[in-house]
């Protein structure tokens, strides 16, 4: 009996392996019942061995990297001419440690030139990201920026291309940003630091482009070198 019981629990962790399930602790007498385990120094060793697999309170800290897809949106006067705020906004985070954004095919209108808006924001606070900026529109005025891109406290990758934007674009880092790297695709030398003639080059923008370098450096680099998620 005891070598038939170890043997059921070797297959149930076999499958908690494979499945990635996360039980909490509470459901070991449910466990038991599943296994028939008649000796308690088992189901205590089980409780243990259910922690060290996967901590119920620890689901999302192991985490290395995400993938996020805002793609085909449409938004239009998401705010007053008062407001500040988004169409539509990504801000990465220190966990995961790595922020991967693909952002393409989006349309963001805005009616009312007052306010301090943007049409797209997308923000490096803490943990590293990748962003993948291709296809998108904006129609009207912002009051700020149709496109804000820019690294506070990250690493940046972009790769921007093919959007037609109304209003001024920002590209750069704040004082505690890390590097920013920006994907040219005109066949200019290459490393060197990012102009405002680098993005209006292979995008359509009706307003003023800025390279903002407050620390860390914004640079132009070689095509498709980037870890830019598809």
């Amino acid at each position: 009996m005891a070598a038939l019981a170890a043997s059921r629990c070797d297959d149930f962790f076999q499958t908690l392996r494979h499945t990635q399930l996360c039980r909490p602790v509470t459901e070991v007498l449910e466990i038991k019942r599943r296994l028939n385990f008649q000796n308690s120094l088992r189901i205590s060793h089980l409780k243990f061995r259910l922690r060290q697999i996967r901590p119920f309170e620890q689901i999302g800290s192991i985490a290395t990297a995400a993938n996020t897809y805002i793609t085909n949106n449409t938004i239009s006067d998401f705010l007053t001419a008062t407001a500040f705020g988004s169409g539509i906004e990504f801000e990465s985070t220190a966990n995961p440690s790595t922020n991967n954004v693909v952002m393409t095919g989006n349309s963001v209108s805005h009616s009312l030139a007052a306010g301090f808006n943007d049409g797209y924001r997308v923000i490096g606070v803490d943990g590293d990201l990748n962003l993948n900026f291709q296809d998108n529109t904006t129609s009207g005025s912002f009051g700020n920026y149709a496109a804000e891109l820019m690294s506070n406290d990250a690493t940046f990758n972009i790769r921007m291309r093919n959007n037609t934007l109304s209003d001024n674009v920002l590209v750069g880092g704040g004082p505690f940003s890390h590097q920013v790297n920006f994907e040219v695709f005109g066949g200019q030398t290459v490393p060197n630091p990012l102009v405002a003639a680098d993005v209006t080059g292979q995008d359509t923008i009706s307003g003023t482009v800025t390279i903002q370098n407050l620390g860390g450096g914004v640079d132009r680099v070689a095509p498709n070198s980037l870890p830019i998620p598809e």
